[in-house]
Protein backbone atom coordinates (compact mmCIF):
# COMPACT_ATOMS: atom_id res chain seq x y z
CA UNK A 1 0.00 0.00 0.00
CA UNK A 2 1.62 3.23 -1.19
CA UNK A 3 1.61 5.89 1.49
CA UNK A 4 2.84 9.34 2.48
CA UNK A 5 6.19 10.31 3.98
CA UNK A 6 4.33 12.48 6.50
CA UNK A 7 0.88 13.90 7.17
CA UNK A 8 1.83 17.27 5.66
CA UNK A 9 2.29 15.61 2.27
CA UNK A 10 -1.18 14.07 2.51
CA UNK A 11 -2.79 17.42 3.33
CA UNK A 12 -0.94 19.09 0.45
CA UNK A 13 -2.42 16.50 -1.91
CA UNK A 14 -5.94 17.23 -0.65
CA UNK A 15 -5.41 20.96 -1.17
CA UNK A 16 -3.93 20.61 -4.66
CA UNK A 17 -6.91 18.41 -5.63
CA UNK A 18 -9.33 21.10 -4.42
CA UNK A 19 -10.93 18.73 -1.92
CA UNK A 20 -13.15 20.47 0.63
CA UNK A 21 -12.77 18.84 4.06
CA UNK A 22 -12.25 19.39 7.77
CA UNK A 23 -10.51 17.33 10.45
CA UNK A 24 -13.44 16.85 12.82
CA UNK A 25 -11.61 16.59 16.17
CA UNK A 26 -8.48 15.68 18.16
CA UNK A 27 -6.32 17.69 15.77
CA UNK A 28 -4.74 19.38 18.80
CA UNK A 29 -2.62 16.24 19.28
CA UNK A 30 -1.81 15.59 15.64
CA UNK A 31 1.90 16.43 16.07
CA UNK A 32 2.35 14.22 19.13
CA UNK A 33 4.90 11.47 18.55
CA UNK A 34 2.41 8.82 19.68
CA UNK A 35 -0.69 10.52 18.20
CA UNK A 36 -2.04 7.31 16.65
CA UNK A 37 -1.95 5.44 19.96
CA UNK A 38 -3.32 8.12 22.30
CA UNK A 39 -6.73 6.47 22.71
CA UNK A 40 -8.35 8.27 19.78
CA UNK A 41 -6.43 6.08 17.34
CA UNK A 42 -7.91 7.37 14.12
CA UNK A 43 -8.40 10.60 12.18
CA UNK A 44 -11.97 11.68 11.52
CA UNK A 45 -12.73 13.78 8.47
CA UNK A 46 -15.85 15.39 7.05
CA UNK A 47 -15.99 16.01 3.31
CA UNK A 48 -18.40 16.11 0.38
CA UNK A 49 -17.78 12.60 -0.94
CA UNK A 50 -16.00 9.97 1.12
CA UNK A 51 -15.00 7.69 -1.77
CA UNK A 52 -13.43 10.56 -3.74
CA UNK A 53 -11.61 11.73 -0.61
CA UNK A 54 -10.19 8.23 -0.11
CA UNK A 55 -8.97 8.03 -3.71
CA UNK A 56 -7.15 11.35 -3.41
CA UNK A 57 -5.18 10.23 -0.34
CA UNK A 58 -4.70 6.67 -1.64
CA UNK A 59 -6.62 5.15 1.26
CA UNK A 60 -7.87 1.56 1.19
CA UNK A 61 -11.14 0.13 2.58
CA UNK A 62 -10.89 -1.57 5.96
CA UNK A 63 -13.77 -3.92 5.18
CA UNK A 64 -14.61 -6.33 2.35
CA UNK A 65 -16.98 -3.83 0.76
CA UNK A 66 -15.99 -0.17 0.40
CA UNK A 67 -18.64 1.63 2.45
CA UNK A 68 -17.24 5.11 1.78
CA UNK A 69 -16.44 5.57 5.49
CA UNK A 70 -13.84 3.23 6.95
CA UNK A 71 -10.35 3.38 5.46
CA UNK A 72 -6.66 2.95 6.24
CA UNK A 73 -3.70 4.87 4.86
CA UNK A 74 0.07 4.66 5.31
CA UNK A 75 1.73 7.72 6.87
CA UNK A 76 5.45 7.63 7.64
CA UNK A 77 5.42 3.84 7.50
CA UNK A 78 2.52 3.54 9.94
CA UNK A 79 -0.92 2.23 9.03
CA UNK A 80 -3.37 4.91 10.13
CA UNK A 81 -7.11 4.40 10.51
CA UNK A 82 -9.22 7.01 8.69
CA UNK A 83 -12.97 7.56 9.17
CA UNK A 84 -14.49 9.71 6.45
CA UNK A 85 -17.88 11.34 7.04
CA UNK A 86 -19.75 12.70 4.03
CA UNK A 87 -22.49 15.28 3.61
CA UNK A 88 -25.85 13.48 3.85
CA UNK A 89 -24.58 10.40 5.72
CA UNK A 90 -26.53 11.11 8.92
CA UNK A 91 -23.41 11.53 11.05
CA UNK A 92 -24.75 15.00 11.70
CA UNK A 93 -27.78 16.71 10.20
CA UNK A 94 -27.10 17.31 6.50
CA UNK A 95 -27.68 21.03 6.90
CA UNK A 96 -25.17 21.10 9.74
CA UNK A 97 -22.58 19.12 7.77
CA UNK A 98 -22.80 21.69 4.98
CA UNK A 99 -22.41 24.50 7.52
CA UNK A 100 -19.35 22.83 9.07
CA UNK A 101 -17.63 22.79 5.67
CA UNK A 102 -18.81 26.27 4.70
CA UNK A 103 -17.49 27.85 7.92
CA UNK A 104 -14.24 25.88 8.09
CA UNK A 105 -10.98 27.54 9.18
CA UNK A 106 -7.38 26.85 8.25
CA UNK A 107 -5.30 25.62 11.19
CA UNK A 108 -1.73 26.98 11.26
CA UNK A 109 -1.87 27.16 7.45
CA UNK A 110 -1.73 23.35 7.40
CA UNK A 111 -5.20 21.75 7.40
CA UNK A 112 -8.88 22.69 7.77
CA UNK A 113 -10.94 22.45 10.95
CA UNK A 114 -14.37 23.58 12.16
CA UNK A 115 -14.78 27.09 13.57
CA UNK A 116 -14.75 27.24 17.39
CA UNK A 117 -18.51 27.39 17.91
CA UNK A 118 -19.31 24.50 15.56
CA UNK A 119 -16.41 22.48 16.96
CA UNK A 120 -17.80 22.82 20.48
CA UNK A 121 -21.33 21.75 19.55
CA UNK A 122 -20.25 18.97 17.19
CA UNK A 123 -17.97 17.60 19.93
CA UNK A 124 -20.88 17.57 22.41
CA UNK A 125 -22.91 15.64 19.86
CA UNK A 126 -20.13 13.12 19.26
CA UNK A 127 -18.87 12.71 22.83
CA UNK A 128 -22.30 12.30 24.43
CA UNK A 129 -24.79 11.11 21.81
CA UNK A 130 -22.48 8.92 19.70
CA UNK A 131 -20.74 7.19 22.61
CA UNK A 132 -22.02 4.79 25.27
CA UNK A 133 -20.98 7.30 27.93
CA UNK A 134 -19.17 10.62 28.16
CA UNK A 135 -15.44 10.10 28.76
CA UNK A 136 -13.70 12.27 31.35
CA UNK A 137 -11.19 13.68 28.86
CA UNK A 138 -14.01 14.80 26.59
CA UNK A 139 -15.89 16.41 29.50
CA UNK A 140 -12.77 18.33 30.51
CA UNK A 141 -12.27 19.52 26.94
CA UNK A 142 -15.91 20.56 26.61
CA UNK A 143 -15.70 22.52 29.88
CA UNK A 144 -12.65 24.41 28.63
CA UNK A 145 -14.26 25.11 25.25
CA UNK A 146 -17.50 26.32 26.86
CA UNK A 147 -15.60 28.70 29.12
CA UNK A 148 -13.67 30.14 26.16
CA UNK A 149 -16.96 30.71 24.30
CA UNK A 150 -18.67 32.26 27.30
CA UNK A 151 -21.16 29.39 27.63
CA UNK A 152 -22.14 28.30 31.14
CA UNK A 153 -21.95 24.52 30.94
CA UNK A 154 -19.94 22.26 33.25
CA UNK A 155 -21.80 18.94 33.22
CA UNK A 156 -23.11 16.45 30.68
CA UNK A 157 -26.67 17.72 31.14
CA UNK A 158 -25.65 21.38 30.75
CA UNK A 159 -23.66 20.70 27.59
CA UNK A 160 -26.59 18.75 26.14
CA UNK A 161 -28.96 21.59 26.96
CA UNK A 162 -26.64 24.05 25.21
CA UNK A 163 -26.47 21.74 22.18
CA UNK A 164 -30.25 21.42 21.93
CA UNK A 165 -30.72 25.18 22.06
CA UNK A 166 -28.12 25.61 19.33
CA UNK A 167 -29.77 22.96 17.15
CA UNK A 168 -33.22 24.49 17.56
CA UNK A 169 -31.95 27.93 16.62
CA UNK A 170 -30.10 26.51 13.61
CA UNK A 171 -32.93 24.25 12.42
CA UNK A 172 -30.89 21.08 12.88
CA UNK A 173 -32.17 17.61 13.82
CA UNK A 174 -30.66 14.56 15.49
CA UNK A 175 -30.01 11.95 12.81
CA UNK A 176 -29.39 8.21 12.57
CA UNK A 177 -25.91 7.65 11.11
CA UNK A 178 -25.45 5.59 7.96
CA UNK A 179 -22.46 4.07 9.76
CA UNK A 180 -23.75 1.09 11.77
CA UNK A 181 -20.83 1.43 14.19
CA UNK A 182 -22.01 4.85 15.38
CA UNK A 183 -25.00 4.87 17.77
CA UNK A 184 -27.41 7.68 18.52
CA UNK A 185 -28.47 7.82 22.18
CA UNK A 186 -32.04 8.84 21.40
CA UNK A 187 -33.08 8.43 25.03
CA UNK A 188 -31.14 11.62 25.85
CA UNK A 189 -32.90 13.88 23.35
CA UNK A 190 -36.42 14.93 22.43
CA UNK A 191 -37.96 12.42 20.02
CA UNK A 192 -39.54 15.22 17.98
CA UNK A 193 -36.05 16.38 17.03
CA UNK A 194 -34.92 12.99 15.71
CA UNK A 195 -35.19 13.03 11.94
CA UNK A 196 -36.55 9.90 10.27
CA UNK A 197 -34.36 9.13 7.27
CA UNK A 198 -34.99 6.97 4.26
CA UNK A 199 -31.27 6.33 3.90
CA UNK A 200 -31.38 4.21 7.07
CA UNK A 201 -33.29 1.59 5.07
CA UNK A 202 -30.59 1.77 2.39
CA UNK A 203 -27.99 1.43 5.15
CA UNK A 204 -29.60 -1.75 6.47
CA UNK A 205 -29.76 -3.21 2.96
CA UNK A 206 -26.08 -2.41 2.44
CA UNK A 207 -25.20 -4.08 5.74
CA UNK A 208 -26.90 -7.28 4.61
CA UNK A 209 -25.03 -7.08 1.29
CA UNK A 210 -21.70 -6.62 3.07
CA UNK A 211 -22.40 -9.57 5.34
CA UNK A 212 -23.35 -11.77 2.39
CA UNK A 213 -20.23 -10.75 0.42
CA UNK A 214 -18.08 -11.55 3.44
CA UNK A 215 -19.78 -14.94 3.83
CA UNK A 216 -19.23 -15.79 0.16
CA UNK A 217 -15.58 -14.68 0.29
CA UNK A 218 -14.81 -16.88 3.31
CA UNK A 219 -16.70 -19.77 1.71
CA UNK A 220 -14.53 -19.51 -1.42
CA UNK A 221 -11.30 -19.27 0.61
CA UNK A 222 -12.13 -22.47 2.48
CA UNK A 223 -12.57 -24.46 -0.72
Amino acid sequence: MTGWKNIEEMFEKLHSAGCKYIVLRNYEEIDAENFYTLGHADIDFLTINGSRFAKIINAHPRFVVDDGIHYKVMIDGTEVVIDVRSVGDGYYDKKWEKALLKNRKIKDNRFYIADKLNYYYSLIYHAILQKEKLADDYLNRLNIMAKELGIKAFSEQEHLAALEEFMKESGYYYTLPYDIHVPLRKELVKSAMVKKQLNVFARDAKIKLMQECSRIKHSIIKR
